[in-house]
């Protein structure tokens, strides 16, 4: 296998998150062409999917050093400083890939994504829509904005703006997820449960798509649907509190007080401190008229 073969076979390993095999060919590239440009990007990229910040930054400013306008160093290396914590040294890397490459609509996602984290939300959101405007088929920029918009309770836009979104890429759970979220808030229901249930078709692990699905199933009275969907969830998440209570409530709509009992208690031994559950097992006592139950769930919670 030639340096070039390998170089292949390392980035086709990393983008299936081969990590070992990745890191196997990456070393040897390393031994045989450490002055190459690619590899030391290929290097930084490697060690920034491991976690070790230091080491991708060490290997990107190797490229750098050899290529100053190196597009794809600089963008990397921004996300990397990003994720390091060094938020003034993201801007600037990122600042400089799009002068030198202002068509690519990653760079400034990236470079919004900094100015999110900073607390920046009006040039993050002017950096969201310069990368729809040059790439308008780039969906998770639409979601990017849409969450800020949801942030300001402006449902209406986050919904017309997770709508187009959606005409680039109808099967993204993430735009599906969060737009259920602003249907659900501006009283869409059946369209929130919808967009929910799509969700998680598409993604059927995911904990919070399961949730909200749920919780929409039994704001609807499909009590059924809703115990199912809870049960599914804590299949995947054992431990998940807000399933526990979730799926107590409905048991406890459903005539079966004692196995709503065992839920509520269950979350609260996984989490002391969930203050809902501990006012719903309250509720079930006073309707099951043991008032000192009640009393005594709640002056269990700890102050």
């Amino acid at each position: 296998m030639n340096n070039q073969e390998r170089y292949l076979k390392a980035k086709e390993a990393l983008a299936l998150h081969d990590i070992t095999m990745a890191k196997r060919l990456t070393d040897q590239l390393l031994k045989t062409v450490p002055e190459a440009v690619e590899v030391q990007i290929l290097a930084g990229s490697l060690f920034a999917r491991t976690g070790d910040q230091n080491r991708a930054i060490q290997h990107l400013q190797a490229a750098l050093e050899s290529d100053p306008e190196n597009t794809e160093a600089l963008n990397n290396i921004g996300v990397v400083y990003k994720t390091a914590g060094n938020l003034t040294a993201a801007v600037q890397a990122l600042e400089k890939a799009i002068d030198l490459a202002p068509e690519r609509a990653d760079v400034h996602y990236n470079l919004a994504n900094v100015y999110k984290l900073k607390g920046e939300t009006d040039t993050a959101l002017s950096m969201y829509q310069k990368a729809v405007e040059v790439n308008p088929s780039f969906v998770l920029a639409y979601n990017n904005i849409a969450t800020l918009y949801q942030k300001e309770n402006r449902h209406g836009k986050a919904i017309s703006v997770l709508n187009k979104g959606l005409e680039h890429d109808p099967n993204h759970p993430t735009l599906l997820y969060n737009l259920g979220i602003s249907y659900e808030s501006t009283g869409r229901f059946d369209e929130a449960r919808d967009c929910y249930a799509r969700a998680v078709r598409l993604k059927p692990q995911w904990a919070d798509g399961l949730n909200n699905l749920g919780v929409a199933q039994e704001r609807a009275g499909m009590h059924d649907a809703a115990e199912q969907t809870f049960s599914m969830l804590l299949k995947i998440d054992p431990v998940n509190t807000k399933a526990k209570n979730n799926i107590a409530l409905i048991l406890s709509k459903k005539g079966r007080p004692e196995e709503a009992e065992l839920f509520y208690r269950d979350a609260l031994s996984t989490d002391p401190r969930y203050t809902r559950a501990a006012l719903n097992l309250s509720s079930l006592y006073q309707s099951q008229e043991d008032n000192q139950a009640a009393l005594q769930t709640l002056n269990s919670l700890p102050e």
